[in-house]
């Protein structure tokens, strides 16, 4: 489950927001992603940054991350490399 948490806030973080745009539950799913993934990176959080500004910089961080794996997955012709690995 953890897995699909990560996915669904890192490389497949495009498709989170478009079915966020158009369904109550997908925005519930999308919160849900968000605050696990915020939860499991904050013992690793710098003390520097208020807690505030921490989550919108790792959002942000998870945004770019997702940004360069889709426009890698585009310019490269690869749309295979967007889908899960099953192990």
């Amino acid at each position: 489950m953890l897995g699909l948490t990560h996915a669904l806030a890192r490389p497949w973080l495009p498709v989170t927001v478009a079915l966020s745009l158009s369904s109550r539950r997908a925005r519930r799913l999308a919160v849900a992603t968000v605050a696990v993934q915020l939860l499991r990176a904050a013992p690793n959080r710098s003390r520097d940054l208020d807690p505030l500004r921490w989550a919108l910089l790792h959002l942000a961080d998870d945004l770019a991350y997702a940004s360069g794996v889709w426009r890698g997955a585009a310019a490269h012709r690869r749309p295979g490399v967007l889908l899960p690995q099953v192990r």
